[in-house]
């Protein structure tokens, strides 16, 4: 049977000591702390998390009424009895808001102690069953889930047709495939490699796959006799990440796998009817990578606009893009080993290979918000037409991508170091505003809040919040010290809608509270 705890605060000590003892016998009750104020109280809850509060009403700082509310914000579940003395009644109406289970009025006498704790165990045991079955059943569901996802689709793999009754399963998994639009996406494993380093990659897929398109409506994956398969439910017609974002996640699994990965996507459709086509994409898709033995990654609808004499150039500078993108120089060099001993001359080879080069590098450089015509004093493809053997064009390729990284990285530390000092000025500007946040930052600066928490890793030793919590502390240090304010003024002066938040933020940045720093 659980004991359930208690946290008493009463201001005057004879009292709180009666209740206790009569609380005490009742083996299903603990009371775990004692406070004799507000303040003492709030910092005890936070650290214990006691299921009941007992609290006086009148209490002098922070009454029993403000505490519990600020409890019931943070902890809704805690149960609340209010100590109430003959003339509070009225006022103690107030906290019927707060879901309060009773109160004890003053005197107190051990029935009445006796009858407020059969209402605390009913109403707690209630909690528990409910609980405890709510997150059985989500449990046992949730194991489940991934089993059901995998038989739905490999269900209608099986099928010449898709009917409403499959779409409906769907819905009663919680994805509602009646509207939006669809692509499919197939990985497969290349070459032999130890089972136990297969399953970590595959459950790296399995992830990467959900988190990179956590922006659609559902990232659904699942296994099939082909491979890993994956469905993507979006609000558009046309992904235009979609592509950077299987790169992303290729260069990520060498991090923690040199398994060859090949990914191969499917044209976009809808309705979700037509899935087993355009899985079926997938599989062709995939067929063009039987002859390589790298990472790869495909579109369907890519490959219908080569035709058969191309195919390979494709595939290869596809890769070729995918490395320069995400992949180190070494890896760029070891990849063009043989195009640097190529003595073929330009004049020969399909101006469609130039055409491709240029287009590869112009994006890459957009990419990286390089503007190469400070690097190429002229267009770039007359350029890579100038040379005469592959191999100095391929030479001059190697050259200009490092160029246009080290022009990035110049770009970047200026850009990101100057947005950061914005934010530092923003900060010391408009600390008093209450509602000043990270979001209000990004807005402004129209930066998202991932690349604003990246620059604070970059260049400062702490966190946005934590930055702002010192940055208000520290003015409110001033002026406790030089000014006549009162406390409750001073915590509105520096952005603090709440006295009592401001004295629990004060305590734990400076380990005093507003009062005892203004009189140490």
């Amino acid at each position: 049977m659980k004991q359930y705890t208690i946290l008493l605060v009463e201001d005057e000590d004879d009292i709180r000591t009666r209740i206790h003892s009569k609380i005490e016998p009742n083996e299903d009750f603990k009371v775990i702390a004692q406070a004799n104020n507000g303040y003492d109280a709030f910092e005890m809850f936070e650290k214990l998390v006691p299921d009941v509060l007992i609290t006086d009403i009148k209490m002098p700082f922070v009454d029993g009424l403000t505490l519990a509310q600020q409890i019931k914000l943070s902890y809704p579940k805690t149960k609340i009895v209010f100590i109430t003395g003959f003339n509070e009644f009225d006022y103690a109406k107030k906290a019927i808001e707060l879901d309060v289970v009773d109160y004890l009025s003053k005197p107190i006498s051990l029935e009445d102690i006796e009858q407020v704790l059969i209402k605390l165990k009913s109403r707690l045991d209630a909690d528990e069953r409910n609980l405890f079955n709510e997150e059985k059943l989500k449990e046992v569901y949730q194991s489940q889930l991934p089993a059901l996802i995998d038989y739905q689709f490999n269900d209608i793999l099986r099928k010449r047709a898709i009917t409403q009754q499959e779409i409906d399963r769907f819905a009663m998994y919680g994805y509602d495939f009646n509207q939006g639009y669809f692509t499919c996406g197939l990985i497969q494993f290349e070459g032999e490699a130890p089972l136990l380093l297969i399953e970590q990659t595959r459950t790296f897929l399995f992830n990467a796959i959900k988190n990179q398109f956590s922006n659609c409506q559902h990232a659904l994956v699942f296994n099939s006799l082909y491979g890993l398969g994956f469905c993507l439910h979006h609000d558009t017609p046309h992904m235009n990440d979609l592509m950077s974002k299987c790169a992303e996640i290729l260069d990520l699994k060498t991090e923690i796998s040199l398994i060859v990965v090949k990914i191969a996507l499917s044209e976009s459709f809808e309705p979700f009817t037509k899935f087993n086509t355009h899985f079926n994409q997938t599989i062709e898709t995939m067929k063009r990578f039987d002859s390589f033995n790298f990472d790869c990654l495909g579109k369907y609808d890519d490959f219908e606009m080569m035709n058969q004499a191309s195919m390979y150039d494709y595939a290869w500078l596809e890769h070729f893009e995918t490395l320069i993108r995400l992949k180190s120089i070494k890896d760029l060099d070891e990849f063009l080993k043989e195009q640097f001993e190529d003595e073929r001359d330009v004049r020969n080879t399909d101006r469609k290979l130039l055409l491709k080069c240029s287009t590869i590098l112009l994006d890459y450089a957009d990419f990286l918000n390089v503007n190469i015509d400070e690097i190429i004093a002229m267009d770039i493809l007359d350029r890579l037409s100038s040379f005469r053997k592959m191999s100095s064009l391929w030479h001059y390729i190697r050259e200009l991508i490092v160029n246009i990284r080290e022009r990035s990285l110049i770009n970047q530390h200026s850009k990101s170091l100057e947005i950061f000092k914005a934010i530092e000025s923003m900060m010391k500007s408009q600390y008093q505003d209450p509602n000043f946040s990270m979001e209000m930052v990004c807005s402004a600066l129209n930066i998202s809040t991932s690349y604003l928490t990246s620059l604070f890793k970059r260049y400062s030793s702490t966190s946005f919040n934590k930055m702002l919590v010192k940055c208000r502390i520290d003015k409110a240090s001033e002026l406790l010290m030089n000014t006549p304010h009162k406390i409750y003024e001073i915590a509105e002066m520096v952005g603090y809608n709440d006295v009592y938040y401001f004295s629990h933020s004060f305590k734990k940045q400076t380990g005093l509270t507003p009062k005892d720093f203004r009189h140490e």
